[in-house]
């Protein structure tokens, strides 16, 4: 249960890679002197490397070696270095290939092995940035439906103050303004005119003073000027 080779690819998943060399059979076919020798030899080495096929699928090296921080491609390659051997074996066999294939078997010779392996590389780096965009996504998402509540609950917050305004001066207006007996500040006024006297003196702030109060105190201004101007 020990493969040839792991490639570990940083960041992503590994590759289990396992060689399987079927020469015996594909040498006698090379040197076969006639045909009924050479196809005895091509049917012995294509019996052979399916039987490496089947020997690679029963063992499951992808179970064996999945690490749970890390993914392991779904398939174990099985490369047969000698790639005249390999092409035969394909060339004459039209199944071979992907009846490995379904085992969870690809069958790789050097010419593209390299190849293979960019290309299981390429895919899984496209895969991480599609789970980076999702993942992007869903933040975002949830990043505006955050930031929606806080539009919501900061107007609810603009419209209460606003109301408590309205409720304010209207109170203020109620206090100040009015016929003479709905008016608490002149009511006030009228009862220190009649001489009734506060323990410590005090000032009426001016929002609450009435606004004929206001006016008169305004042209009382305007006189004073007047006379220090006639004085100077």
């Amino acid at each position: 249960m020990i493969p040839d080779i792991i490639v570990h690819n940083p960041n992503q998943g590994d590759i289990i890679i396992d060689s399987k060399v079927s020469l015996s059979a594909y040498l006698d076919y090379v040197n076969a002197e006639d045909e009924r020798t050479r196809e005895d030899a091509l049917k012995r080495h294509i019996e052979s490397v399916r039987r490496h096929v089947a020997t690679l699928a029963s063992r499951s090296y992808q179970a064996a070696y999945q690490d749970k921080d890390r993914e392991t491609l779904d398939f174990v390659i099985m490369f047969i270095p000698n790639e005249g051997s390999c092409q035969l074996a394909m060339s004459r066999d039209f199944r071979l290939w992907q009846d490995a294939f379904e085992k969870r078997v690809l069958i790789v010779s050097p010419v593209n092995l390299m190849a293979l392996l960019q290309m299981i590389r390429n895919y899984w780096v496209k895969v991480e940035q599609d789970n980076n965009l999702l993942s992007i996504l869903s933040d975002a998402n949830l990043l505006l439906e955050r930031l929606y509540d806080f539009y919501d609950q900061f107007d609810k917050v603009g419209k209460n103050l606003e109301n408590a305004s309205h409720s304010y001066q209207d109170a203020v207006n109620r206090l100040k303004d009015g016929p003479y007996r709905r008016s608490v500040v002149k009511v006030g006024i009228a009862l220190q005119e009649k001489g009734v006297k506060l323990t410590k003196k005090k000032s009426l702030p001016k929002r609450f003073q009435p606004d004929d109060l206001l006016l008169e105190q305004a042209e009382d201004q305007e006189e004073m000027a007047e006379l220090s101007n006639d004085i100077v």
